[in-house]
């Protein structure tokens, strides 16, 4: 029998929302390491390097999915809104809804990311801890009409108070997109069962990056404890297919990740360009049969 100690051996269950944390012992003080660190060195997804047009159309893609999503699920209409980024990084989602003329805020502990790829967005962007932020904005009732997440939940030490934290500015029309790593998915399990991985890669154990890691319904249970129902939820493409062959194998052989990268890429792109609503719709498939490396879950009051 397959021992899976080895993919749970650094995590703990949460006992009220199901979620998998990050055992005591790994973890450290974070408010430091985002604003002076994370940004700058190699630790970020953001890196130094300028991204490529098969990238940038995939960001394109990525946003304009946002933006379908409100439109078809969430009832808007082709009128300005306005906009909150939690966690605004690189400024690209800034960048995007303020093209539509959207009113847009982000906040994030370092200015980093957005200095380096969309300087125009620093005069929108709040820098410094979310939860004093989002108290700023109380202080000053001001709410938001779409407010976004995306790869921010997992840093959170205590992530049962974020749904209750954003309600403070939202209202009762409000759509929150929360997006986090798909971690102990399926695919991950099959690919240990077969022996291609050793252990949980992806929980940070040395660095702490992650405190949290989530499934669709762990991930639900949180904004349903709140008050907020789900609209819908998608997955992407699961780049974790690679993992079950070992000439694709990315975690095996690292050189691989690149091109692994690039196929998933240009296939995505591929099928938006075909048909942007059957092409939400094969994510929506996906995520219900928790397949893909993300999870997106659009939420309303």
């Amino acid at each position: 029998m397959i021992n899976t100690n080895r993919l749970y051996d650094a995590v703990e269950k949460n006992s009220r929302y199901g979620f998998y944390e990050l055992s005591q012992k790994y973890r450290k003080q974070m408010k430091e390491f985002y604003s002076d660190e994370y940004y700058q060195d190699e630790h970020a997804l953001y890196k130094h390097t300028e991204y490529d047009e098969l990238d940038m159309v995939q960001k394109r893609n990525y946003y304009a999915t946002k933006l379908y999503v409100l439109e078809k699920w969430g009832g808007y209409t082709e009128r300005s809104y306005s906009f909150l980024d939690v966690g605004a990084g690189e400024g690209y989602a800034l960048a995007f809804f303020d093209n539509k003329e959207w009113k847009v805020a982000g906040i994030d502990f370092s200015s980093y990311g957005i200095r380096e790829h969309n300087p125009s967005m620093l005069q929108y962007l709040y820098q410094g801890d979310f939860y004093e932020k989002i108290d700023e904005f109380v202080e000053k009732g001001v709410s938001f009409d779409f407010i976004n997440a995306d790869y921010v939940l997992e840093h959170l030490p205590e992530p049962e108070t974020f749904f209750e934290k954003i309600k403070t500015v939202a209202h009762k029309g409000t759509v929150v997109c929360v997006t986090v790593p798909n971690d102990f998915s399926l695919m991950q399990q099959l690919a240990f069962d077969m022996g291609k991985i050793d252990d949980a890669f992806w929980v940070t154990r040395e660095t702490s990056e992650h405190f949290s890691y989530f499934s669709i319904e762990t991930l639900c249970a949180l904004g349903y404890e709140a008050g907020f129902n789900k609209l819908v939820a998608l997955s992407d493409w699961p780049i974790d297919f690679f993992l079950l062959h070992d000439g694709t194998n990315y975690i095996r052989n690292s050189s691989l990740g690149h091109d692994c990268h690039v196929a998933c890429a240009r296939l995505e792109n591929a099928l938006y360009a075909d048909s942007m609503e059957r092409t939400v719709d094969l994510f929506i498939a996906l995520a219900k049969a928790g397949i893909g490396r993300e999870i997106s879950v659009y939420f309303k009051l």
